[in-house]
């Protein structure tokens, strides 16, 4: 699999255990889209809080 998509096998490997089902043991492309999304929009609304707080304190 790692050939074909042209990455290292550790990276495939990390993929599937980050965001395999911890309940079903699975890999599920949807869910992960799903968990991968819900990632980022809290991560980016987190760095954004922190982003405008840091410049009011420099504004300040």
């Amino acid at each position: 699999m790692a050939k074909e998509l042209n990455v290292h096998p550790s990276t495939i490997s990390r993929e599937l255990k980050r965001n395999s089902s911890l309940i079903m043991k699975r890999y599920t492309a949807n869910k992960v889209q799903k968990i991968a999304q819900t990632r980022r929009y809290y991560t980016s609304s987190i760095s954004n809080k922190k982003m405008t707080n840091d410049l009011k304190n420099i504004s300040s």
